[in-house]
């Protein structure tokens, strides 16, 4: 299978239903998990979270009956058990069909918050609502407040408290405007707008700029209270109910392209009624009959959230295109009426613009941010093992889904009891479930306590698979592991060439084990696989000669970590070393960018002759002494380097302090000898100044300058040189020849 890329949307219940259902052969269907047990002595409990009849046989071709299929028999009829492999319990779902619609928490509490930002609501009101924790009818009313404050008597304490605060709110700030004492009086159930009177869009009559409208009445007769009471109320109104009273936007200032359309616009007017005219879509006021009653939980938000689905494929009937349309106006008239908006506002505005204009532009629907069926996921993904000391240990995914089902069953019990829905059991049974799927999707987010077992340790939940660095990305997508590698602490091996490395015996022996086992048996040192095993951790010193023989043939991989370019991964070839660390070339650091300060590299040992081969070829140290970034000398030495020759070769002592060398030296490093020297010479000065010059009886003669003796036969030819040199410059000389 060639894939070019995963994409992670929404799923619909109905994809959801279709991954998980199956239909067996005789025309029954599986899928939908009832039973929160899991296993009962040792067998699989039928329609849980274990069961053989959804998810497949534990064994192979064995029923849960425990009976081999028979000639041709694909299915057993009294399990109802599919005879097949047992890796389908590694891919087949499952599914649970929760009672009520249940919120997605990425959705819910996610930064940013979907749900709030496509309601225009504010987070904090949107999570009390799917909660239970506040009525739907508390934001999304027609504010009858003479009804709702009759209904205070027979409701508890806390809602008391909640209507009495927002009610006296209300009639607090419109008696602090209005010195009139019958006002409640002049409050109905349906604010109106005055219109007719106003210049600017209707959807600008927001509390933000109430202060603005009230200017452009100012023609209003201020002696009439109740215009300016419903201009003040009509803001507070539509802050709390703007999702439905802005749901289409109204602009007043309307031009017609020609007077023929005019004409008919007046004419249609104007003219009767009769029955084959239809009522306009836009005047249904069914999203304002689910309001009337009091709601809680997911379920009226699921409602508001199908009613933006494309319900018809005419686009006179898309209702995300023309809320769509609506949120672009209100950018537009802002801009046109030079209103002041605030950063953070019109940042809400465009991000409810993009999500908006996302779910229009793609397939999915906005609806299935809240759940109708949870998907469960392969049981070999969410084991049962059987520990050696006979206890069992338990996937914490098992426990978060016994909670789901357990939960959904109370639920589902009492709503077929005849229970009314504002029962505050009801609500309580609501939000246990919700909070229930809140903890198996990610346990704990955003500061809520989370669930814990016996020992106060969190569960871990779908997320904590996923994310951070021990997650299924990360840790299994993205990073690899490999096994023939290792990882030490490096250090420096000034006697090693510069495309050796220092491996410690140890580590050798563990990498190399594969192919020192298969020496032993292939040369005869041992009989069987054990036996080869237990001579290699017995005898390692004999084993020296052999695992020598085999390093020769193989290259190690050094790589440091960040590996930011090419050079942080170089091959080398392996010196056995004692101890345990991996000993590296100083000139090789600049390369990895490393130093030995407890800095650690990885070990990798490419397997394939044609890895081997590769790793000779580019990977070779020694061929990559230029920088491919700068093309300048990358094996430049440098900092102790730099300073042991400087000071190997110095002319004399600077130091007023007797040194105290390693009994390597012999005679100080800058201790001044003549030495015989028929080599090629470069001195600082190119002619020198003739100092002295010496005869013997045979007629030969010796030149002497500053810092050469020539000597001279009788002939006249030059036969031999000394020159005048330090014993640490002699030592110099002699190392750079013995690596030439």
């Amino acid at each position: 299978m060639n894939l070019q890329g995963i994409q992670i949307g929404l799923a619909s219940p109905k994809i959801i239903r279709l991954w998980a259902e199956r239909k067996l052969i005789n025309g029954k269907q599986v899928g939908p998990i009832s039973n929160p047990q899991t296993v009962n002595y040792q067998i699989k409990e039928k329609g849980g979270l274990f069961c053989e009849r959804i998810f497949g046989p534990v064994n192979d071709y064995e029923c849960s009956c425990r009976k081999k299929p028979q000639y041709r028999q694909k299915f057993c009829p009294d399990c109802e058990v599919e005879y097949t492999t047992a890796k389908v319990r590694r891919y087949r779902l499952g599914y649970i069909q929760l009672t009520i619609p249940i919120t997605h928490i990425w959705y819910l509490k996610g930064r940013p918050s979907y749900l709030s930002i496509v309601f225009d609501f504010s987070r904090k009101k949107t999570e009390s609502i799917v909660y239970c924790t506040q009525f739907f009818s508390v934001i999304f009313s027609e504010f009858n407040f003479s009804h709702h404050l009759i209904k205070l008597i027979h409701n508890t304490n806390i809602k008391i408290n909640k209507r009495i605060n927002f009610y006296s709110l209300i009639m607090k700030r419109i008696k602090n405007k209005l010195n009139y004492q019958n006002i409640s009086s002049f409050i109905k159930d349906r604010t109106e707008v005055l219109s007719s009177n106003l210049t600017i869009n209707l959807k600008l009559t927001q509390k933000l700029y109430s202060k603005r409208i009230i200017k452009q009445v100012k023609r209003l007769r201020l002696g009439d209270p109740r215009s300016i009471m419903k201009i003040r109320f009509n803001a507070y109104n539509e802050k709390y109910n703007s999702f439905n009273q802005n749901y289409f936007c109204l602009n007043q200032l309307f031009t017609f392209d020609d007077l023929n359309t005019c004409f008919y616009f007046n004419l249609y007017i104007h003219s009767f009624i009769f029955i084959s005219d239809f009522e306009n879509y836009l005047y249904s006021m069914n999203e304002f009959d689910l309001m009337q009653d009091e709601q809680t939980g997911s379920f009226p938000l699921y409602n508001l959230l199908s009613e933006l689905e494309f319900a018809k494929p005419d686009e006179y009937y898309n209702s995300l295109l023309k809320l769509e349309r609506q949120l672009r106006i209100i950018l537009i008239d802002f801009q046109n009426n030079f209103l002041s908006l605030d950063i953070l506002d019109r940042l809400k505005l465009i991000q409810r613009l993009k999500i908006i204009r996302y779910f229009r532009q793609k397939s999915n629907r906005p609806s299935w941010m809240i759940l109708l069926n949870l998907p469960v996921l392969p049981p070999d993904l969410r084991p049962i093992l059987q520990l050696s000391n006979d206890q069992i240990a338990i996937s914490d995914l098992n426990k978060l889904y016994q909670k789901v089902i357990f939960r959904n069953k109370r639920l589902q019990k009492l709503l077929k009891d005849d229970y009314g829905q504002t029962l505050d059991e009801i609500q309580y049974a609501h939000r246990l479930l919700q909070e229930s799927v809140d903890s198996l999707i990610e346990n704990g987010k955003n500061g809520k306590s989370p669930i814990e077992t016996n020992n106060d340790r969190p569960l871990k939940s779908l997320s904590d698979i996923l994310k951070g660095k021990k997650g299924r990305f990360r840790q299994n997508l993205l990073g690899k592991r490999v096994d023939y590698s290792g990882r030490s602490v490096i250090v420096v091996g000034p006697n090693l060439q510069l495309n050796q490395c220092g491996i410690p015996i140890e580590m050798a022996i563990e990498l190399f084990r594969p192919f020192i086992i298969k020496y032993l048996l292939s040369h005869k040192f041992a009989k069987t696989m054990i036996g080869a095993k237990q001579l290699l951790y017995r005898n390692q010193s004999n084993l020296l000669p052999i695992i020598k023989t085999i390093i020769q043939n193989y290259p190690v991989l050094l790589n440091r970590a960040p590996t930011l370019h090419r050079l942080s991964v170089q091959a080398f070839q392996p010196i056995l070393v004692t101890g345990k660390a991996i000993l590296l070339h100083p000139l090789v650091c600049s390369a990895f960018n490393a130093d030995f300060d407890g800095d650690q590299m990885a070990v990798h040992i490419p397997l394939s002759f044609q890895a081997r081969a590769e790793a000779w070829k580019l990977l070779w140290s020694v061929n990559n002494f230029i920088s491919p970034a700068t093309g300048q000398p990358i094996l430049s030495p440098s900092q102790d380097m730099v300073l042991g020759c400087y000071f190997l070769t110095l002319k004399k002592n600077q130091f007023d302090k007797n040194l105290v060398f390693n009994s390597y030296f012999e005679d100080p490093p800058f201790k001044p000898i003549w030495i015989l020297w028929n080599d090629i010479l470069e001195c600082d000065q190119q002619y020198q100044k003739l100092i002295e010059l010496r005869l013997d009886y045979a007629g030969k003669y010796i030149k002497i300058y500053p810092t050469i003796k020539k000597c001279f036969n009788s002939s006249n030819c030059y036969y031999s040189q000394y020159i005048f040199t330090t014993v640490g410059r002699l030592i110099f000389h002699n190392i750079l020849n013995y690596y030439k």
